[in-house]
């Protein structure tokens, strides 16, 4: 609160009197227990004919605090924090010069009854935890006792307890023990291999996006389950699709691809099933007769024409 602010509450205050019914706290009886730096306080406010009343009004609290705060009675605020600032702001209000002197005995005198109470606090709750303490322990010694007591009244029947025959442990021990069998990690039925460093973005069928990061060379990313699915990259010929015997080039080395959909692989390798089983008929039907040929060592000597016929070559194109 800055001097000129209060000199204008105060105008205001003392231009607005309070109503009679107020006039029992003001006059020579006005909290006749001030003390201390509340004592310097309530006789400021004096010199200004003011009464508690109209002081509290005036910074918005209960006169019971402002007669609390000349008394010096801790217990009636709501604590030290609250207490220094209503100090403040009173000593600003009556125009006092040396605030800070005011605030700083008003904290001194609180500090000795402070620590009282933090004492009674700490000795009250020492008390209680005694007898907390006790209890639990008793508590405890008795669960020790009732449970030593359950268990030698239980029956033993360590007669009953019978060694295995020998026979059968000797037979357990001479059983050979089988070596843990590797964990076989089972391929994907169709993937994508980079063949160098290169970056793709993988989506499902559905348009779904599946990942989009960089591969590094060699690594295999699995598609089962992903139907035809679409790759977009900026390096066609560093990626490879591979799956059902067959292996996809989707395009050239550097060339981008933008939402490229996988062929079929499934109608793919049918149809190079197909093709495959119509070359081995062929080949089967044109072969020409065994000849048999006698020679001077009694052999036989089989001759026969071989055909070779390539592989046929997949390619895909972008769609």
């Amino acid at each position: 609160m800055t001097p000129a602010e209060a000199q204008k509450i105060m105008a205001q205050v003392k231009a607005n009197p309070v109503s009679r019914r107020h006039l029992r706290v003001v006059g020579d009886v006005d909290n006749p227990d001030a003390t201390g730096p509340g004592a310097r306080l309530q006789s400021a406010r004096r010199d200004q004919s003011l009464s508690v009343v109209q002081v509290a009004q005036a910074l918005k609290l209960k006169p019971d605090q402002i007669a609390a705060i000349e008394a010096m009675q801790f217990g009636l605020l709501p604590g030290l924090g609250y207490a220094l600032g209503y100090v403040r702001a009173y000593s600003e209000f009556l125009g006092i010069a040396d605030v800070k002197s005011v605030v700083d005995d008003y904290r001194d005198a609180w500090a000795p009854q402070q620590m009282r109470h933090e004492q009674s606090r700490h000795i009250l709750s020492n008390k209680f935890a005694l007898p907390l303490g006790a209890l639990a322990a008793v508590a405890v010694l008795g669960w020790i006792l009732i449970n030593a007591l359950v268990q030698t009244s239980l029956p033993r029947n360590e007669g009953n307890i019978e060694r295995p025959d020998e026979a059968i442990k000797a037979w357990a021990q001479k059983g050979d023990i089988s070596p843990t069998r590797p964990v076989v990690e089972i391929d994907p039925l169709t993937s994508i291999i980079a063949k160098r460093p290169v970056q793709i973005t993988l989506r499902g069928e559905d348009g779904a996006l599946v990942m989009s990061r960089d591969l590094r060379a060699g690594e295999v990313v699995s598609t089962d389950g992903l139907g035809r699915f679409i790759i977009s990259t900026g390096d066609a010929g560093a990626i490879e699709i591979r799956g059902r015997g067959l292996v996809i080039v989707a395009g050239e080395n550097h060339q981008p691809l933008s939402n490229w959909r996988s062929p079929d692989l499934i109608a793919l390798a049918n149809e190079k099933a197909k093709l495959l089983a119509e070359q081995e008929a062929a080949k089967t039907a044109n072969l020409p007769k065994v000849e048999v040929v006698a020679t001077p060592n009694d052999a036989l000597v089989a001759t026969a024409a071989n055909s070779v016929t390539a592989a046929p070559t997949i390619s895909a194109t972008p769609q």
